[in-house]
């Protein structure tokens, strides 16, 4: 497949301005703001225009890497629902997923239930399951009071900056991903740390194993049921995967998201987590990551990962109504801490 690069004025229409962020690195997000009455005051204008060019819009994110759409009418929950509703759904949900959240409406769910304390790190979401979106959304109902942020990072970039040995051995050895989910009936004894540590019947969203059963057949997961009441889960996957709009083999997987060091975790954690884990407790760590072949990934080659990520962060300040939408695979996500009250919606599509 050849991808030639979308112009975005031309392929979004002149009712709309097209600009890249300039507060970070790269000019990611690109922000595309309303011209016309029309679209800076309906709703419905505004949905059938998004709708009419889905698919230019599919390859101007793929070249921006996240776009945001800013002093469009979209005024709460029903409103972004509408502006997507074109968009296809991820099949099985986020059913499995790591971060704490539910639904609120439809398709809409909370963008995470995690402690505002929490810095959510740059992540490629559900890179550890067979199944993941290719694109997500983000909507601004409240932003926060200060921080809060949903960052971002151009993956392209931290590719290829790597080191040829890190690449190719992901790209030759794929990765090992271990999740464990905590049974609904016991707690690590730390607020911060249990939303690192999701329980089963949240993320599954089901009181009966049973349904945890199937659903990990259904996603071909194979999983165990622990002594503590736990469930791990083990998938074995590729590191790179082939674009759907461009058909570039392109950097895909958590093996520095799921390694549960700093900075992905506070750094009072990772001494808390020795006291919390292991044979005095009975109680199963949440996650790790290793080579498909079981070879360990080193803190050397951590700290080369989250040196890039850090590098390379924007934090965009949401502003109420902003719509921002991620292409999965080519840009990175995640939260900065915050303060106040913040309420950012997500949707994941197939």
């Amino acid at each position: 497949m050849t991808h030639t690069a979308t112009n975005p004025a031309e392929a979004l229409g002149d009712e709309v301005t097209a600009t890249p962020y300039e507060g970070g690195p790269g000019g990611l997000p690109l922000v595309v703001e309303p011209r016309s009455e029309r679209l800076r005051t309906s709703v419905d204008a505004t949905v059938t225009w998004f709708a009419e060019r889905a698919e230019a819009f599919d390859h101007v994110l793929a070249d921006a890497g996240a776009v945001v759409l800013r002093g469009f009418p979209i005024d709460g929950t029903g409103d972004f629902a509408a502006l997507t509703s074109h968009l296809p759904p991820l099949a099985m949900g986020y059913s499995g997923g790591n971060a704490p959240r539910n639904a609120i409406q439809g398709n809409v769910m909370e963008s995470t239930r995690a402690h505002p304390s929490i810095l959510i790190y740059l992540h490629q979401e559900m890179a550890y399951l067979p199944q993941y979106p290719s694109r997500l959304a983000f909507f601004c109902n409240v932003a926060a009071e200060t921080g809060g942020e949903t960052i971002v990072a151009d993956v392209r970039q931290v590719a290829a900056r790597l080191p040829e040995d890190i690449v190719r051995g992901v790209r030759e050895r794929g990765l090992r991903y271990i999740r464990n989910f905590r049974s609904p009936d016991r707690t690590t004894g730390d607020r911060v740390l249990d939303d690192f540590h999701n329980n089963w019947a949240l993320a599954f969203k089901t009181d009966d194993r049973a349904d945890v059963d199937a659903a990990c057949d259904a996603r071909g997961v194979r999983y165990e049921w622990q002594p503590d009441g736990s469930v791990t889960l083990f998938t074995e996957l590729p590191g790179v995967r082939e674009h759907p709009v461009t058909g570039e083999t392109v950097w895909f997987n958590q093996m520095h998201a799921m390694a549960m060091k700093p900075p992905v975790i506070p750094r009072q954690l990772d001494q808390l987590m020795d006291r919390v884990y292991g044979p005095q407790t009975g109680m199963t760590r949440p996650f790790q990551v290793e080579y498909g072949d079981g070879t360990p990934v080193t803190i050397d080659e951590l700290s080369t990962i989250y040196g890039l990520f850090d590098e390379l962060t924007v934090a965009s300040p949401w502003q109420h109504g902003d719509v921002m939408f991620v292409d999965n695979l080519h840009t990175a996500h995640g939260r900065n801490p915050y303060t106040g009250a913040r309420d950012t919606q997500v949707q994941v599509f197939a």
